[in-house]
């Protein structure tokens, strides 16, 4: 396979297609990174429940009120907790797949080093641009589901903006947006698809699981960071190719609008009177001597 940039616009089938082959050339490259923060989820997970949750959860069929008191406080905070591990985790793996697939087609090649470190230069604007990327997504989602996936859709160019780009966060987000109406069917069936292959490998993950259940954490967690890495590498290969769009198309200049010069149109008159033959101004209307109109006044409509 030719690691190289779009050089025609890809379908959506076509970039998941060169996202899969992208990602099979260098496998090991891409899946360590997700396996590493799947790892830290599951453990996070499991010394957050340990440390943080009550060893005997109140039943809330007997005493609701109780429940909430004992545990719903320390149920919030792993919640928050967890979701913080894994905000940081997920945002350090995309950003480090987005940075691996760029350079693969951009070179050919990966640095690993510099690929994490530029990763880790940018974390902030990162942390901040997925804030408020999931908190409108999550409040589109409680709205009506409609909102949620434009939302998802609209800002999901914003971690190869950020990487490629070394925009802000703010200034991401309004890249992102600018670049996905010049192809949002495209990002849309890019997104639901990974999304799709996402599921489908933890579910296949949760049924392998069943059967081989001493092992179905471990199950879960490798075939989830298999398919994982598709996504970033298919939204790098999507926003090079609407990248792509965008330099060839371009934007025509606005035509210059030349202004044509004022003309006024005056009207005739003569210097004598054709009824008498007195000789008048050039700007007299009547004859001074017959006093017969000899010329059309002047108006302000005559000028055009």
């Amino acid at each position: 396979m030719s690691l190289e940039k779009p050089r025609y616009d890809l379908s959506a089938t076509q970039i998941i297609s060169r996202a899969i082959e992208l990602y099979t050339s260098r496998l090991a490259v891409f899946f360590v990174p997700f396996l590493l923060a799947q790892m830290i989820n599951f453990g996070s997970r499991y010394a957050l429940e340990y440390f943080l949750l009550p060893k005997d959860i109140p039943d809330v069929r007997g005493n609701f009120q109780t429940f909430l008191m004992e545990y719903l406080p320390h149920l919030t905070i792993f919640t928050c907790l967890l979701v913080l591990v894994w905000w940081i985790t997920s945002t350090i793996a995309n950003g480090i797949a987005v940075e691996y697939a760029y350079s693969l087609l951009e070179k050919g090649d990966v640095n690993l080093e510099r690929g994490f470190l530029s990763v880790i230069y940018n974390i902030k604007t990162l942390l901040l641009a997925g804030f408020v990327t999931g908190g409108i997504t999550a409040l589109g989602f409680l709205c009506l589901i409609v909102p949620g996936i434009l939302f998802m859709v609209i800002f999901s160019l914003v971690v190869p903006v950020i990487i490629i780009e070394n925009r802000g966060a703010l200034e991401g987000l309004k890249r992102s947006r600018q670049l996905v109406n010049m192809g949002w069917l495209k990002a849309f069936a890019v997104n639901v698809i990974t999304i799709v292959i996402i599921l489908v490998s933890s579910f296949a993950g949760e049924a392998l699981g069943f059967m081989a259940y001493p092992l179905k954490d471990l199950i879960g967690i490798v075939l989830v960071a298999l398919a994982q890495p598709i996504q970033p590498i298919a939204i790098t290969l999507l926003y090079s190719t609407i990248v792509l769009k965008e330099r060839t198309t371009g934007i025509s200049p606005v035509p210059t609008y030349t202004q044509a010069p004022l003309t006024l149109k005056v009207a005739p008159y003569q210097k004598f009177c054709y009824f008498c033959g007195q000789e008048v101004p050039f700007d007299a209307v009547f004859c001074p001597r017959c006093g017969r109109q000899i010329r059309r006044p002047f108006h302000a409509y005559d000028v055009h």
